[in-house]
């Protein structure tokens, strides 16, 4: 087996110092989201972040670069840890906390411009008695036909 020459050494080791510094750049844009729109955006794929550091941390034990692999892990965990703690649950709030807990119901429909089934949605509407209703792509026929079918809710 060979040993890699001087040039593809230099080229591995700055492709993986590139990729540490895309992980830390992609987590500092994601720390500035609450000023910068490009990094509420990015907040938007922070899972598919962390499984692309958990992919670059795999990357950087095979070229044996153990801290370089701890920060990815770390970055990965950052990154996964809000979809991940959705599966693990929680009992901060108590076992009985749902029943005792006010709550809202909101009921929300697309309706379409083009769409003219009224007694449907309102219908549904009227059924579930939510309070906050949301009609999306409401055009000007649906707005009237609400205000005459459901009043002042």
């Amino acid at each position: 087996m060979s040993t890699p020459s001087g040039w593809s050494q230099r080229l591995w080791g700055g492709a993986l110092r590139s990729l540490m510094g895309a992980l830390v750049a992609y987590v500092a844009l994601v720390m500035v989201g609450r000023w910068l729109v490009l990094g509420e955006i990015a907040s938007q794929f922070l899972f598919y972040f962390g499984i692309g550091a958990l992919g670059a941390a795999a990357l950087f034990l095979v070229a044996r670069q153990a801290r370089m692999a701890a920060v990815a892990l770390a970055m990965a965990a950052w990154g996964c840890w809000p979809e991940v703690s959705l599966y693990l649950g929680s009992t901060a709030a108590g076992p009985d906390a749902s029943a005792t807990s006010p709550h809202v119901q909101v009921i929300s429909a697309n309706v379409l411009r083009p769409n003219t089934r009224y007694e449907e949605v309102f219908d549904a509407v009227l059924q579930t008695d939510p309070d906050v209703i949301g009609l999306l792509e409401l055009s000007p026929a649906w707005r009237d036909a609400a205000i005459k079918r459901l009043g002042e809710r």
